[in-house]
């Protein structure tokens, strides 16, 4: 067994992962980054639209401004977005059940992070509210991969080290507090890093959903781990579907990404404007900052009712060399200028987590968790541009708590022959090919997610998915891995299945309407009762989901 040790190890290598990393360095911290890629990249982060929300100085480009006008409803006197108003759209987007403190301090705090991060090297616009990655004149160039390039220089500047193609498979923890974690290295050999703190910024599960934006790799590791070491997880249920994905047979499925053109229009299968059915929502921009849940809900049934499309067709010539989202659409080998073309949401984001306090503090000694695998910032729906500065706000603030801890807590010693009974059997087996049932069961595992914990959910739809995890639980306990190739696969099913059952068992809990939750069967909103966050925990002697109710952290 591969042995490492380092004050700080930080497991994955986003925004999140990547800041933390930074600021634990920076307080003198040896730190490790250890991931399944390359720093930056294969994460959610490089595929970002490069858009964070914030409180704003004056924006520098007009487009950026007419955008953001258009999607918060701003007069042409009002160019600045305030603490107050993040405040206000970021506690509105999540239906008044986010950490208050947690909301608090993005909004009061972001911006000197924001501006730290410029200060770093990284090429970034001021706008109204908030700030978005500048294409260095490039307009080929994606937004996401130019902040993880930027972010993968400043960990390279510091000599920060990292573990490239390192797969985690459980914490170790020694008397209660963390003590490092196993994992399988890129050469296939189980490793243990012995770190008294451990930064968890694996990201969220969005991959185990048949139709999604995420990395392949986004599958829940971070949620089944902490479940595992009898961590509590919250709000599960909340999964945002973005509205616009394209949905074109023949063509890839990805995100269009704001801004949108005023002249772009979504029409049904009938050639109907859809913006006509949704409430206070005029354009596309403002369906996607404001109201991604309703909007999405509407498009899902548009598209199962016989199909929805974007429309381009009045879009200036000019216009489709300025806007990001138009010069993506020009890689691909169909007249999107001249036809309307399908569109459908996509699994995009999960907006509850890891149960942490304002601190990125999990009850684990030792453990902090930041971005998309924490929980409580977004409440019952994430707004547009705060996944950015969550991850940029909370992995500065777990870097600092990181570093703090493993200076307190000193080394932790723990024997090799004790993590080396942790190690599962198959990781002495290099070598060999992946069976196709493994493959088999992932499919069936997207499918039964996409149909029964997706865009529109209801009790039968939600009991029939349990239901399919039992059996495919079955078939994952029946597939022995036969080799580390296998073995890693047969973890990422488990994790996945693991964390699709918080989801769905969460979801037939809350019996009402909310944010990016919706059940056909309890189609409102219910503030007398479930104005309330859910949290999940696993029983490792039974492998039953333990849920309870929790008052709003005012």
């Amino acid at each position: 067994m591969k042995r490492f040790k380092a004050d700080v190890v930080v497991l994955g290598s986003g925004a999140a992962g990547i800041m933390a990393a930074v600021e634990a360095h920076e307080k003198g911290a040896e730190v490790l980054i250890a991931g399944k890629g390359a720093v930056g990249k294969g994460t959610c982060t490089s595929l970002a639209g490069g858009f964070f929300s914030l409180s704003s100085q004056n924006p520098t480009t007009e487009e950026s401004f007419h955008f953001i006008k258009s999607a918060f409803g701003l007069t042409d006197a009002v160019q600045a977005f305030t603490p107050e108003e993040h405040y206000r759209s970021t506690m509105e987007a999540g239906r008044g059940i986010n950490d208050r403190q947690m909301v608090e301090l993005v909004s009061r705090g972001a911006r000197e992070k924001m501006d730290k991060l410029k200060s770093m090297g990284t090429p970034l616009l001021d706008i109204p509210s908030g700030c978005s990655v500048d294409n260095q004149g490039n307009r080929k160039n994606i937004p996401g991969m130019v902040l993880a390039q930027a972010m993968q220089n400043i960990v390279e500047e510091r000599g920060i080290k990292s573990l490239t193609g390192f797969h985690c498979l459980d914490f170790v923890v020694e008397k209660g507090r963390i003590a490092g974690v196993l994992g399988i290295t890129a050469e296939g050999e189980p490793a243990f890093i012995n770190a008294p703190s451990v930064v968890l910024a694996t990201g969220g599960a969005g991959a185990i959903y048949q139709r999604h934006d995420n990395p392949a790799g986004i599958i829940g590791d971070g949620y089944a781990m902490a479940l595992r070491a009898g961590l509590q997880l919250q709000d599960m249920e909340f999964v945002q579907f973005y509205p616009v994905g394209l949905a074109q047979p023949g063509l890839p499925e990805f995100i269009f990404y704001p801004p949108y053109p005023p002249e772009a229009k979504v029409l049904d299968a009938e050639g109907r404007n859809v913006f006509e059915e949704l409430e206070n929502c005029e354009s596309l921009n403002q369906a996607i900052m404001l109201y991604r849940d309703t909007s999405s809900i509407l498009f899902y049934r548009k598209h199962m009712e016989g199909g929805l499309f974007l429309d381009l067709t009045e879009v200036p010539d000019a216009a489709w060399s300025e806007y990001y989202s138009l010069r993506l659409l020009s890689r691909y080998k169909f007249d999107f200028r001249s036809l309307p073309f399908q569109i459908a949401p996509i699994t995009h984001f999960f907006i509850g987590g890891l149960v942490v306090n304002s601190q990125a503090e999990t009850e684990l000694p030792g453990l902090f968790a930041a971005g998309e695998v924490a929980g409580g910032f977004h409440g019952a729906n994430r707004m547009g541009g705060n996944a950015l500065t969550e991850c940029i706000v909370f992995g500065s603030i777990a870097g600092v708590r990181a570093a703090e801890h493993a200076k307190d807590a000193g080394d932790i010693e723990i024997s090799a022959s004790g993590v080396e009974k942790s190690v599962p059997s198959w990781a002495s087996e290099k070598g060999g090919d992946v069976r196709p049932e493994f493959r088999e069961l992932f499919d069936d595992i997207k499918k039964t997610a996409w149909e029964n914990a997706g865009v529109v959910r209801s009790e039968d739809g939600m009991h029939k998915g349990l239901s399919a995890i039992s059996a495919l639980e079955g078939d994952l306990e029946a597939l022995t891995p036969h080799n580390v190739a296998e073995g890693l696969r047969h973890n990422q099913a488990r994790s996945a299945l693991l964390t699709l059952r918080c989801v769905l068992e969460t979801g037939l809990r809350r019996k009402e309407s909310r944010g990016a939750f919706f059940r056909e069967d309890f189609p409102k909103k219910d503030d007398t009762n479930w104005q309330r966050n859910i949290r999940i925990s696993l029983d490792n002697s039974t492998k039953n989901l333990l849920q309870e109710d929790t008052p709003l952290i005012s």
